[in-house]
């Protein structure tokens, strides 16, 4: 019985681990997607929500530039997708810190 009760232990904080990480960006579809950012938007602080609209905004740009490289457009609309679905602003925000060296690179 002790095994089971360290796993079920630990499956619980490991749960509790995930939900923690603050609210995310479902983007499963376009609506989701929007009623997801505009629900992030509303309940940021002013500055956490203006980060996060500029952050979308260089995103929207940087997949529209692979477009106009030669990238099919499914392609980066599916990258679009994977960079966003399921992050935290402040995931999102790492990844275009990182993302914008590669850039200026190109």
């Amino acid at each position: 019985m002790r095994p089971l009760f360290k796993s079920v232990l630990f499956g619980s904080l490991v749960l509790l681990a995930a939900c923690s990480k603050g609210p995310t960006i479902d983007a499963t579809t376009d609506e989701t997607l929007n009623n997801s950012l505009n629900a992030l938007y509303q309940s940021l602080s002013p500055n956490e929500s203006e980060k996060l609209r500029q952050d979308i905004t260089w995103l929207n740009t940087y997949f529209e530039r692979r477009i106009y490289k030669g990238e099919k457009v499914e392609d980066a609309q599916s990258a679009y997708v994977l960079m966003l679905n399921g992050k935290t602003p402040d995931e999102i925000s790492e990844q275009v810190d990182a993302l914008r060296p590669y850039e200026q690179k190109s």
